[in-house]
């Protein structure tokens, strides 16, 4: 009886033991750190998984990602804490970022039916604003790029939005866009990011964008996870093959080539392609266009590719770089380039042409002709241009010495070799009479009434002692100084009929 009771006691002893410890009810406890946050910046949550039979990390989270972005901060896995003596104790640290201002829901997180209580926060907005989301369509074809943008308006002139690079957006290639900051006219930064998106697969399709990253001076202040966005995405025609681009394409080619290049010598084709892709290898090829014949050979050329990334477009582009060999002298012409592309726009195939223009090949014989034809013409304008800047000094030197007669105490004979000197000035004849003298100078220059009165006093003059010669040799001599030609050109005819 003694040996039953014993038993019996050890057995109750093991009993309570473990009830205590390994055999307590499973709970779940979530706790928040603060009942109000601002947007962008994260609720730290912990959870406690007491006398769990998992793991806590078998945690459903997918419940928070409709209103949150979730990151796991650390996990630890066995520990004991005072509030529940002798349990085992699991903790999982969490940052949530809110996606949307006021009031959020933390809702109940389960594992093996077990469940944490709801939680309710007060998102605020903060000193920036709320991200505002502009998509440019949607519904995109698929691989039809969409730009989709966020902005955002901040007080801090230094503030700037940045996006991990590389970073993978399920069921889309994606592209970012480059920063923009513009000043608004209330004094505030409006700062902008995105990304340029096209989509793999057609029907409905969620867009779960990465983190937008705000920092001032350098250092993170706030992190925007945005709200998921869906959009449909339209199949392409079955007629379409596989390789042609989606969205506009153009061709270029550099213009130094359209000038004159030599035979059997090399010279380079440098012809870029460009298209509104996200993805360089949608760009299509067009050296199977490009081929040899009996007028040119072509050898393998250089290529490179580029991404071109704006505020509202992202662009590939891949440049060439073909050696040409042309094989005799004479005109030209290069092989026509044509491309096609799918437009999204009104959903047609469409074609560009690319025509370069004819380009002139010369021969050694010919590069010589053109040298000393070159050489020529440069000696006869040199020859001509001396000659002319000759007569201008020459006729710059004898107005100087007609209106350098034409000063005080003049005589007849002063203004008599006055009018010759300018006849000089002008290459008119020098023994002219006054008559054509008047006759020339109307030709060449703007006169008013005066001027008939003026040559009647120099006729008088000439021929007479009474008239006073000083004041008819002042105004000669202001009519030399302000002579204006006249604004149309008078006919070589007219002038021989004048004459």
């Amino acid at each position: 009886m003694v040996k039953f009771r014993f038993t019996l006691f050890a057995l109750l002893l093991m009993f309570s033991f473990f009830n205590s410890k390994s055999f307590a009810a499973p709970q779940l406890f979530l706790f928040v750190t603060k009942s109000e946050n601002i947007l962008g910046r994260p609720i730290h949550v912990e959870i406690y998984g007491v006398s769990l039979k998992g793991k806590i990390t078998e945690l459903n989270l997918d419940v928070l990602n409709k209103q949150f972005g979730v990151i796991s901060d650390y996990v630890i896995n066995d520990t004991q804490d005072k509030r529940w003596p002798n349990m085992p104790i699991q903790i999982l640290k969490l940052k949530l970022y809110p996606k949307v201002t006021g009031e959020v829901v933390i809702p109940s997180l389960s594992i093996n039916h077990i469940e944490t209580k709801q939680q309710r926060i007060k998102i605020l907005k903060g000193n920036t604003s709320v991200p505002k989301i502009e998509l440019s369509t949607q519904t995109p074809y698929e691989r039809q790029q969409m730009i989709f943008t966020v902005s955002i308006t901040s007080q801090k002139p230094d503030a700037r939005l940045s996006i991990k690079p590389e970073q993978i957006i399920e069921s889309f290639d994606n592209t970012p866009l480059l920063f923009k900051r513009s000043k608004t006219q209330n004094g505030l930064y409006l700062l902008k990011i995105g990304w340029a998106l096209s989509a793999f697969n057609s029907g409905q399709t969620t867009i779960k964008l990465p983190p937008i990253e705000y920092r001032v001076s350098g250092v993170l202040r706030k992190k925007f996870y945005l709200p998921s966005t869906t959009i449909n995405v339209k199949p392409l025609p079955r007629y379409l093959p596989p390789t042609i681009p989606i969205g506009k394409i153009s061709v270029q080619s550099d213009e130094f080539i359209e000038g004159a290049i030599y035979a059997n010598s090399l010279s380079y084709w440098n012809i870029t392609v460009r298209g509104q892709t996200n993805n360089i290898y949608n760009l299509p090829p067009i050296l199977r266009q490009i081929k040899s014949n009996d007028d040119i050979l072509f050898l393998p050329e250089n290529s490179s590719y580029n991404i071109i990334k704006k505020e509202r477009s992202v662009n590939s582009e891949k440049k060439y770089s073909i050696p040409i060999k042309p094989l005799h002298s004479g005109f030209l012409t290069l092989p026509q380039i044509k491309l096609q592309y799918f437009n999204p726009e009104n959903g047609r195939i469409e074609t560009v042409i690319y025509n370069a223009k004819p380009i002139l090949v010369l021969s050694v014989f010919w590069r010589g002709v053109i040298i000393i034809f070159i050489v020529l013409l440069l000696g006869y304008l040199s020859f001509n241009i001396k000659k002319i800047l000759s007569k201008l000094s020459f006729s710059k030197l004898k107005r100087t010495q007609a209106l350098h007669i034409l000063g005080k105490n003049n005589t007849v004979n002063d203004i008599r070799e006055a009018l010759h000197l300018i006849s000089e000035a002008e290459d008119w004849n020098k023994n002219i009479t006054t008559k054509q003298w008047a006759i020339y100078w109307k030709t060449r220059y703007q006169v008013d009434f005066n001027f008939d009165i003026l040559i009647s006093n120099i006729s008088l003059l000439l021929y007479s002692s009474k008239n006073n010669p000083e004041q008819t040799a002042l105004q000669l001599k202001k009519l030399i100084m302000n002579r204006k030609k006249h604004k149309f050109k008078i006919s070589t005819s007219l002038k021989l009929l004048l004459q």
